[in-house]
C-alpha cells in the first residue's frame, strides 16, 4: 500500500476552480471598496487637467493620490499653493489637503 500524503495532490481542474473563486472574492472586495468610495484613485499629472480633476474627485468623496514627476510643482501643491489660477481651485486645494482626501506626491511609480 503506498504511503498516504496529506493534503492529497490537487487536480488541474480543482486548482483552476480554486483560483477562479479566489479571483472572484478579490474582485468582490475591490468592487465593494469602489462602491463605498474606499478605494483610492490615482491621478497622474497635476497640470491644468489633472489637478482640477483630482480635487473634483476629492470633492465627490474619493481619496485621491495626485502624482506628478515635477517635484517643484508637487512641493507648491503640498504647501497649498496652486501652480496656476483656476476659479475655485484654491478653495478645493485648501479643503482637501486639510481633510486628507487629496495627497500630492512626486512618486509616480508608487501612485
Amino acid at each position: 500500500m503506498p504511503p498516504c500524503s496529506w493534503p492529497p495532490p490537487a487536480s488541474p481542474e480543482l486548482m483552476a476552480r480554486v483560483t477562479r473563486e479566489a479571483d472572484y472574492r478579490r474582485w468582490d472586495e475591490i468592487l465593494k471598496k469602489i462602491s463605498l468610495r474606499q478605494a483610492p484613485i490615482a491621478v497622474l499629472g497635476l497640470g491644468h487637467v489633472g489637478l482640477p480633476t483630482a480635487l473634483g474627485l476629492a470633492e465627490l468623496g474619493w481619496t485621491v493620490i495626485g502624482a506628478d514627476d515635477d517635484r517643484h510643482k508637487v512641493a507648491l501643491i503640498q504647501k497649498a499653493e496652486s501652480p496656476f489660477f483656476e476659479p475655485g481651485l484654491q478653495d478645493l486645494l485648501d479643503k482637501h489637503l486639510q481633510t486628507g482626501r487629496f495627497r500630492p506626491t512626486d512618486d509616480v511609480d508608487a501612485a
